[in-house]
């Protein structure tokens, strides 16, 4: 008895589940201000390690986009992306657990916690 081992079959619907963790994991590494190249290199990784066969990115000051191809089949899929740095609602969320949010102005602790 001749034993094979079995391929995984990949279809659209599996092409689109890698192109979203892949763009998700690109939106994340922009917007903590990682550089265009390491985001499509990470970006073409993570794709690649769930398979793709095929990889091209697009990085943009807004957006992310990404080609993957599996034998016959390909798709394109594009992101937004926020602006780098922390999340915007995060800010005033912040500086008001802090207590330094008085008149739209953001006060620093000083020292220790």
């Amino acid at each position: 008895m001749k034993t094979e081992l079995l391929q995984p079959v990949l279809g659209r619907e599996s092409l689109e589940e890698i192109a979203t963790v892949a763009l998700e994991f690109g939106r994340l590494l922009m917007e903590t201000g990682a550089s265009a190249r390491n985001v499509e290199e990470i970006t073409g990784q993570v794709a690649a390690g769930l398979g793709a066969e095929r990889i091209d990115a697009r990085v943009g000051y807004a957006s992310l986009a990404i080609t993957l191809g599996i034998g016959p089949d390909w798709i394109t899929c594009m992101r937004k992306v926020g602006p780098p740095g922390c999340e915007p609602e995060a800010l005033p969320r912040a500086a008001r657990d802090r207590g330094g949010n008085r008149a739209g102005r953001l006060y620093r602790s000083s020292g220790a916690g």
